[in-house]
């Protein structure tokens, strides 16, 4: 997606220019999709526990009705759909579980790499040397003889 695409330029970005604001945004931004993360799976398990028990009050109705035979078929399309939406909600704690240890850790890491600007660490120190265009086109295995 492209927040993720932005998020990871403006990683590479604050990396490459030890910009510790930079680190601490990005820790901000990660620790909020954990919390957010964990929110939504205890939304998501709620759900489930609640499609359980929609699930037990479907089987518990008894058809009265003339028609039993439609009754029943209207229950087991209702048991068969509360299946389905179980399944999906698994599916999808399973997705934020992911998420949120993957938002924990890029939150740590973050937190670290803040830590060690701040104790003097430089994630990259590039010096830029020009080379001479004339030396460019020497061949090193000429220089000795």
């Amino acid at each position: 997606s492209l927040c993720t695409v932005t998020a990871f330029l403006l990683a590479r970005s604050a990396i490459d220019g030890n910009n510790r604001y930079a680190l601490h945004c990005i820790c901000l931004s990660d620790s909020c999709c954990s919390c957010v993360s964990c929110g939504l799976l205890l939304q998501a398990v709620i759900g489930i526990i609640g499609v359980a028990s929609m699930q037990s009050s479907v089987d518990g109705l008894e058809c009265t009705s003339t028609d039993t035979e439609a009754c029943q078929e209207f229950k087991d399309n209702v048991n068969g759909l509360l299946g389905h939406c179980s399944l999906l909600l698994i599916i999808f704690c399973a997705t934020l579980t992911m998420q949120v240890f993957t938002s924990c850790f890029a939150a740590y890491n973050a937190n670290e790499a803040d830590q060690g600007i701040g104790n003097g660490l430089k994630f990259t120190d590039v010096k830029v040397v020009v080379v001479d265009p004339q030396l460019q086109s020497m061949q090193p295995w000429k220089l000795f003889p």
